[in-house]
């Protein structure tokens, strides 16, 4: 049963972190990163609560009792989700389907991947939540990554390259 709820409690974690996915996607879509923009958008890119809320998750899971951790993790990441549509709240900062870059949200979830791999090979969820908080706390920083890897490879913007 509590491998049930476990799984099942990665899904708000799943959610939020599309979520942040999709609203970083969509706000860098065509926007020139350069250091200047990275040092105005950095309380924008590293959003401090979902620091705050994981030294809560590590206050309250030395004390080993699954339950507690798994519904703990799951109100974070519900609470998490339900704020990211708060910072989406102005009209201008809507997602539109031709502002999201596709090679970066695959990117994204191809690296989200990994939590889900390392809990069934190893079956230590207080592990696989640390490492999760930890992607959402760099979520952000996931996407930038990759949106500047779609940018140095022109194979992937519109096959720009012909092949002779």
């Amino acid at each position: 049963m509590t491998k049930f709820l476990t799984i099942l409690s990665f899904i708000p974690w799943i959610l939020c972190y599309l979520k942040y996915c999709f609203n970083m996607t969509a706000e860098i879509h065509q926007q020139i990163i350069t250091f200047d923009w990275f040092k105005k958008s950095f309380f924008k890119i590293f959003q401090f609560e979902s620091l705050i809320l994981f030294v809560v998750f590590v206050f309250f899971a030395r004390y080993k009792k699954e339950l507690a951790y798994i519904m703990l993790f799951t109100a974070i990441c519900l609470y998490l989700f339900a704020a990211s549509f708060h910072d989406q709240r102005h009209p201008n900062k809507k997602i539109k389907l031709n502002n999201i870059n596709y090679f970066v949200i695959v990117f994204s979830l191809l690296l989200a991947v990994v939590p889900f791999i390392f809990y069934f090979n190893t079956n230590h969820p207080i592990i696989t939540y640390l490492i999760l908080f930890g992607y959402l706390f760099f979520a952000r920083l996931i996407v930038l990554i990759g949106h500047l890897i779609y940018s140095w490879l022109p194979k992937f913007r519109r096959n720009k390259l012909k092949i002779v």
